[in-house]
């Protein structure tokens, strides 16, 4: 039976607060949470496991970070806040899809200064 997303938040912060290895883990069920949103969640609590995932990949080894990295490629859902903890790590067609969607990013961030 999958866990209620107060239950799941909970499971997570108690790895986080397992020291380096528990983070490790923590990062692998947040990515499998994120790439594989359940239904029965609402879309509101997204964000909170995406901040959770975003400070926890700072929190965590390259080579844990590799790992995760290779998974998000071919992603489009994740936001580009979340991809950019990623970069150094990501392979290479993921590296340039970050740059484009900062690039997008900047774009847009212009367009809004001149209106």
């Amino acid at each position: 039976m999958a866990q209620a997303p107060r239950e799941r938040l909970n499971h997570l912060l108690e790895l986080a607060a397992k020291g380096p290895a528990g983070r490790a883990a923590l990062l692998g069920e947040l990515a499998d949470l994120l790439l594989d949103w359940p239904a029965d969640y609402a879309l509101a609590m997204r964000a909170p496991f995406e901040t959770l995932f975003e400070k926890t990949a700072r929190e965590v080894d390259a080579a844990t970070r590799a790992t995760i990295a290779a998974r998000l490629e071919g992603h489009e859902e994740l936001p580009v806040s979340l991809l950019n903890e990623f970069y150094f790590e990501a392979p290479a067609a993921l590296r340039a899809r970050i740059l484009a969607m900062n690039e997008a990013s900047d774009s847009e961030l212009q367009e809004i200064g001149r209106a």
